[in-house]
């Protein structure tokens, strides 16, 4: 039996925009963090530095 994931949002007191709004954010945020922690000033270096070590 498989669930409609906007019924189930309804059910949960969701809704698309909630969710469109706040994804962004976060995403934004995550990558920001991560680029402080690698030390670089754009998310092309980052791109390049998971690369040579494999991460992605």
């Amino acid at each position: 039996m498989s669930v409609d994931p906007s019924r189930q949002q309804e059910e949960n007191g969701e809704s698309d925009d909630a969710v469109d709004h706040a994804a962004p954010f976060g995403v934004r945020n995550y990558l920001a963090a991560a680029m402080t922690k690698l030390g670089v000033p754009t998310r092309a270096e980052a791109v390049r530095i998971a690369h040579e070590h494999g991460w992605l």
